[in-house]
């Protein structure tokens, strides 16, 4: 069975991230300004109207959901050395409900592992890693996307979780001097994670084959 190999996981993911770091740093950009006047927005709106306030709050969660349906499925396209626009983050919006269904069961997973002494849920966390990705390019159903994540995360938890830690480190080291790392480190993250799941989708398929 192929390693993932952390480092050279996240180096790769590197590669591609300064390769299209124009695009990457104005998506992650545009998603952080949203997100503020997102923000200012819900909080005018709180001190003064309580109906408008909670309607755009689930506007809110809804354009959440879209953009990181969108940017998981830009950072494989990117991956897959495909032509990617800014539309691109809207492709997989008819699997809304289907993405939001694995997010809810995957969040009730975790929760209840780590309310099982912790170590349950970090287990179950890595075993279903896997589960959007699949929803996004293998376009399965919930119970499908969980049964193959588990099937397909079999002997990588190790390296799922080193290359986890390894993103929150560098991540924390983004944030330093006011957040501006931030800007490359968050792209980072979203190709590692996509480039986790190619490549363990990739090694399954040379076996099969």
């Amino acid at each position: 069975m192929t390693t993932l190999q952390p480092v050279r996981v996240i180096q790769s993911a590197w590669a591609v991230t300064m390769d299209k770091a124009r695009f990457v740093v104005g998506l992650t950009i545009g998603i952080a300004l949203l997100q503020f006047m997102s923000g200012f927005l819900a909080g005018s709106l709180e001190k003064n109207s309580a109906i408008l306030f909670v309607f755009f709050q689930i506007v809110a969660v809804f354009f959440s959901i879209v953009v990181a349906m969108g940017v998981q499925w830009i950072s494989l396209k990117l991956l897959r050395n495909e032509l990617v626009t800014l539309r691109n983050l809207f492709d997989p919006i008819e699997l809304f409900w289907r993405y939001l269904g694995v997010s809810i069961v995957y969040g009730f997973i975790v929760f209840f592992g780590l309310m099982l002494f912790v170590v349950p849920g970090i287990i179950w966390g890595l075993r279903y890693r896997l589960v959007w990705y699949l929803i996004l390019d293998k376009r399965l159903s919930v119970s499908e996307a969980f049964k193959e994540s588990s099937v397909m995360t079999y002997g990588y938890k190790k390296d799922i979780f080193l290359i986890s830690m390894l993103l929150v480190l560098i991540n924390f080291c983004g944030a330093l001097f006011f957040g501006i790392g931030l800007l490359v480190t968050i792209p980072l993250s979203w190709i590692t994670s996509a480039l986790v799941y190619k490549t363990i989708l990739e090694a399954r398929s040379t076996i099969s084959s």
